[in-house]
């Protein structure tokens, strides 16, 4: 779908929404809905609640309404108490119902049936409040209305766009997905998720995000002229080094990866540009001690997320280098990240038969990396030698050459 595409599309939705009645009003009786929030909720999310009704045509009240909606957080003890005293036959205009009904009811476009509300219980709540949710716009119409129902269904806040601190939900199979992954994977609290993400969610009845395994990036940036390093520069670098790696015991810090993706995201680094990622990498090795000491200082003062979001990422399959090890005190200029790869073992060059005086030595390979002495060149022979002089024929002689090289 091309850009113009999709503005119009968006355009189109809007339009439609414009011209909708709005879901919380009583067209048969012209007024507005009335409902009553449970007041022990987060005043974050009481604010938003009602922020979904009153732009939706509802009205909200202090009081229990005689005919209306108490909406109740179902997960909490007196949501439930709410639940069985408010629910009584002889007010049958009076609807008990868990919060969510009202977002997924905004989302929908119209009022859902209550009682598809019973058993949900809210799962995309993180302190409190409502997790953040945009779903890309790529997907077609009634998918990206489903999922949106979903994700308020069970507690998120849906927004138009993209939000600082929550969940973009796009199609893993579009190039888009891979777009967001690259421009968000450096953000604290931005996750880039799929539908079969939300599905698993949903299933499991818990929030929560896995993070990737990265694959090994191959390549490096030229080099350039020599810059002289700045005490800001060195400051850059604890930060970076302090959010990326904020534990010497996490491995990674001394491997080019972690100095390649720097120089990849100039966006987000641009002092990043006035070295080589190999610069960088040397700048931090040479001095690596003071760098971890300011870097566990910078790291006090900044306490990075404990769900490790925005934190670098090594593929298991490596073989990161121990601190004093010595195995990264020489450069590594083949971009290999010291990845230890284990050689096949190949057929043996040695001859299965049975060994003889004499016979049965390795023949010479150049290709080798061991030190094996080449055979003895054979002598030339002699026509006028007779056989049997000198305990042996010419022909013996050359039969047993062929033997030791066969």
């Amino acid at each position: 779908m091309s850009k113009s595409q999709e503005v119009d599309k968006i355009l189109e939705s809007v339009e439609r929404s414009a011209q909708a009645p709005a879901v919380f009003h009583d067209r048969e009786h012209n007024a507005s809905i009335k409902f009553h929030i449970q007041k022990n909720m987060s005043q974050e999310m009481i604010d938003w609640i009602k922020d979904c009704i009153v732009k939706n045509g509802g009205e909200v009240i202090s009081q229990v309404p005689l005919k209306g909606y108490v909406l109740i957080d179902p997960a909490s003890a007196k949501g439930q108490r709410l639940a069985a005293k408010w629910v009584t036959g002889d007010k049958p205009g009076r609807h008990v119902v868990g919060y969510t009904w009202v977002p997924a009811s905004v989302a929908n476009g119209s009022l859902l049936p209550i009682q598809d509300f019973e058993k949900i219980t809210p799962i995309f709540i993180r302190d409190d409040a409502p997790v953040a949710f945009h779903v890309s716009t790529a997907f077609e119409p009634p998918v990206l209305q489903d999922l949106r129902v979903k994700i308020a269904t069970y507690g998120g806040k849906v927004l138009e766009q993209h939000p600082k601190s929550g969940v973009i939900v796009a199609d893993i199979n579009k190039p888009a997905y891979r777009r967001l992954v690259k421009k968000y994977e450096h953000s604290d609290d931005v996750w880039i998720e799929s539908p079969e993400w939300l599905q698993t969610c949903i299933a499991n009845q818990k929030y929560e995000h896995v993070l990737p395994v990265r694959k090994n990036v191959g390549g490096r940036k030229p080099g350039s002229t020599r810059t002289e390093y700045t005490a800001e520069d060195d400051a850059f670098l604890v930060a970076y080094i302090g959010k990326r790696i904020p534990y010497p015991t996490m491995a990674g810090r001394t491997g080019n990866e972690l100095f390649k993706q720097l120089c990849e995201r100039t966006d987000l680094y641009p002092w990043a540009s006035r070295h080589s990622w190999n610069s960088w990498r040397n700048r931090y090795k040479t001095n690596r001690a003071r760098f971890d000491s300011e870097i566990a200082e910078w790291v006090e003062t900044h306490p990075q997320p404990l769900n490790g979001k925005g934190q670098y990422v090594i593929n298991h399959s490596r073989k990161e280098p121990m601190p004093g090890s010595g195995a990264d005190d020489e450069e590594d200029e083949d971009g290999d990240d010291d990845i230890i790869v284990e050689a096949d073992a190949g057929p043996s060059i040695i001859s299965n038969r049975p060994k003889r005086k004499g016979v049965g030595r390795r023949p010479y390979n150049s290709d080798s990396e061991e030190d094996v002495k080449p055979p003895k060149r054979p002598r030339p022979i002699d026509p006028n030698k007779p056989e049997g002089a000198g305990g042996s024929s010419n022909v013996e002689e050359l039969m047993t050459m062929h033997l030791q090289n066969p």
